[in-house]
């Protein structure tokens, strides 16, 4: 058995390394960590521009197909080299909980925007310090509205839009938001 990366996800690593490498030191995360800016746009940038936000995202929605290999290599790439963009929050959080929970015009709506790097989204779950239980989740959807309080939201001051952890009719339910369109 063959447990090595194919050509592809080794060509795709090496270019996102060597992308990161020449745009993403360490004086571009100590300017997101000490300055205003709330993440490196430039590298956000150039990892839309490589098709990294798609990578795991169905081609049908505007990804690119690559699959999870592909979005691990990635975030392992982003990590090793500490850079301060929104690929946690928007990619392996928002846009993984619409592809597996969302209706199917959520999928149109969202995923396209989120692969191309339109928007900026994330996901809100947490309300305790606790684990999350079914009883700990406060937050309810109500005729159209939400009415809680979450915690520890990455990227929360700057997205576009939130898959939202909530009770709706005694059960749990994802609720997408566009987060452009509310009082914040």
């Amino acid at each position: 058995m063959n447990f090595d990366f194919s050509e592809d996800e080794k060509m795709v690593q090496e270019q996102l390394q060597r992308f990161l490498s020449a745009n993403c030191g360490s004086s571009v995360t100590r300017k997101v960590l000490d300055g205003d800016e709330t993440y490196a746009a430039d590298v956000w940038q150039g990892l839309i521009d490589l098709g990294i936000t798609g990578s795991a995202i169905d081609s049908r929605y505007g990804g690119v197909d690559a699959g999870y290999l592909t979005l691990c290599l990635a975030a392992e790439e982003i990590g090793a080299h500490l850079a301060a963009v929104p690929f946690s929050s928007s990619i392996y959080l928002a846009a993984e909980a619409v592809s597996q929970f969302g209706t199917e015009s959520q999928k149109e709506m969202w995923l396209s925007k989120l692969a191309q790097g339109q928007v900026i989204g994330t996901l809100a779950v947490n309300e305790t310090t606790s684990e999350i239980t079914e009883q700990n989740v406060t937050t309810s959807f109500t005729d159209g509205k939400l009415n809680g309080t979450k915690l520890v939201v990455p990227h929360g001051l700057i997205a576009d839009m939130a898959v939202v952890l909530a009770h709706r009719d005694d059960k749990l339910v994802l609720c997408v938001v566009d987060l452009t369109a509310v009082d914040r």
